[in-house]
């Protein structure tokens, strides 16, 4: 094995190069995450501890290097899955380089399992060492994460901000706040993810990095980093609007586009008694009834005083929406259906029995 290894010693800067253009084509997340310089000292101190192995040198200095290794690859912002990618590539390279010079050196079968065993040994030790420290560099930077967005969550933004670096995320001027409505991974490398009153909660300094999450969110408002309480109320009240079936939970929801019914369901009991007196025209009417003419109000509210344009939205005949305008008429009068006022508490109280606003129909 000696001698193999002193040829594998010489080829040690061919396999390195050959490493690093694999990465760079194979794996360009692990390429653009990882600094160029720690990059490659690491692909070159794992290729020739290797090879100090195959000349029966002590390991515990390399041992701890590679913990080490695994713990920055982790504060890089790689996953365990891209890391021991990039593992497999580099042990791919050793080994056509092993066998390469192996079989140039005439090395008998014995020699060749021997070399084989050492390769896969050596190739479990790398991934174990490393997938240790990389745990740890994760348990460390979770609770760094954690205490950052109590801080926030606290309204203590500059506690915060001295918290941020030691985090890998620093506070932003404004961020929003989202609560998960299901379940599904979410980049902890772009989004700052953790538990605030023993609940999921998300925070981020874009929306675009909130809707490209493979989760729905109800999403908060953007607000200063020293409001971040005030926009994680404001994403549970939408959370709370989709538990009460007032909006759709299979989706990402934002505060800022659902304006409308968080004020239609801001005081429930003042919304039920609107609806219940403005619409009690339809009461006690058959349901195909009711829903007819309910359909029809709708239509009237997006399009007053323009019945042809109704007649197309409803695919109707203009003289159908006539007369189905006259029946709305005598049940509610002119005035409803006519004053501007009139006509946005309409829209109000049916948009808290689940319909209305504009293209809106049954």
């Amino acid at each position: 094995m000696k001698a193999l290894a002193v040829r594998m010693r010489a080829d040690l800067p061919a396999m390195t190069d050959e490493t690093e253009g694999l990465l760079h084509r194979e794996q360009a997340e692990l390429v653009t995450r990882v600094d160029p310089a720690v990059r490659r000292e690491g692909i070159a101190f794992t290729h020739e501890r290797f090879v100090d192995q195959l000349e029966g040198r002590a390991d515990a200095a390399g041992r701890a290097r590679h913990v080490a290794f695994g713990a920055a690859m982790a504060a890089a912002g790689l996953t365990v899955e891209e890391l021991l990618a990039g593992y497999r590539v580099g042990a791919a390279v050793g080994w056509r380089h092993a066998t390469a010079h192996a079989r140039a050196l005439g090395l008998d079968a014995d020699g060749v399992l021997a070399l084989a065993s050492a390769a896969m040994a050596y190739t479990d030790a790398l991934a174990a060492e490393s997938v240790e420290g990389f745990a740890a560099a994760s348990r460390t930077a979770a609770r760094d994460r954690q205490a950052l967005l109590e801080a926030l969550m606290d309204g203590r933004a500059d506690r915060a901000r001295a918290l941020g670096e030691a985090a890998g995320w620093p506070v932003p001027a404004t961020l929003r706040v989202a609560i998960p409505l299901g379940d599904g991974v979410l980049d902890e490398r772009a989004l700052l993810v953790g538990q605030a009153d023993g609940a999921a909660v998300v925070l981020a300094a874009d929306l675009a990095a909130l809707r490209a999450a493979d989760v729905a969110l109800a999403i908060g408002p953007e607000v200063p980093a020293e409001q971040a309480p005030l926009s994680l109320a404001r994403a549970r009240r939408v959370m709370a609007l989709v538990l009460a079936g007032a909006l759709p939970g299979e989706t990402t929801l934002v505060w800022d586009e659902h304006l409308v019914e968080l004020v239609v369901h801001a005081d429930d009991a003042a919304a039920d008694a609107l609806a219940a007196r403005l619409l009690a025209p339809l009461d006690g009417l058959p349901d195909a009834r009711a829903t007819m003419l309910r359909e029809t109000l709708v239509a009237w509210l997006d399009a007053p005083g323009r019945p042809r344009e109704i007649a197309r939205a409803l695919h109707l005949h203009h003289q159908t929406v006539r007369y189905r305008l006259a029946r709305l008429r005598e049940r509610f009068g002119d005035a409803a259906l006519d004053d501007p006022e009139a006509r946005f508490a309409l829209g109000l109280a049916l948009r808290r029995r689940g319909v209305g606003g504009a293209g809106t129909r049954e």
